[in-house]
């Protein structure tokens, strides 16, 4: 639990909203120290790239899919 109260007196929980991890606006760089060092690594390691692929075409996104769609009928197994 944390020192704040609510208007009634009550003790504020500790939560996820509580972290910080809200300050600014939507869309708005937030400064260096924004991240842990965690986090820093993460978001630097997604920016680096070279790793293996994990994101492909969504089967949505297919031709078959499209033709099935135009056609108003099922997208057969032997299409996917």
């Amino acid at each position: 639990m944390s020192d704040e109260r609510a208007d009634d007196g009550t003790p504020v929980p500790d939560t996820a909203m509580a972290t910080g991890n809200d300050d600014g606006e939507p869309g708005e760089p937030l400064g260096p120290d924004a991240l842990d060092p965690e986090e820093r690594n993460v978001l630097d390691g997604l920016r680096r790239g070279g790793g293996e692929q994990v994101v492909s075409e969504a089967e949505e996104d297919s031709p078959a899919m499209r033709a099935a769609v135009e056609d108003d009928s099922v997208l057969r197994p032997d299409e996917r």
